[in-house]
């Protein structure tokens, strides 16, 4: 399953885009910035923890 949001920052944003694999004991989740703009804005490490942090709450 393929996946797109949108980040903001202040005046700023991009959007998210990405791919959820799903296997018999794992997810997969692989994500990607639209714009390269969006890791001179918000470090790398931070957007992992973002989507980590979503998808556990969807996930439970």
């Amino acid at each position: 399953m393929t996946f797109s949001f949108k980040v903001k920052k202040g005046l700023m944003g991009a959007r998210i885009e990405g791919m959820i694999e799903v296997g018999d004991k794992e997810i997969i989740l692989s994500a990607r910035p639209s714009s390269s703009i969006i890791n001179a804005i918000i470090d790398e490490d931070k957007i992992k923890e973002m989507i980590e942090s979503k998808a556990d709450e969807l996930l439970g």
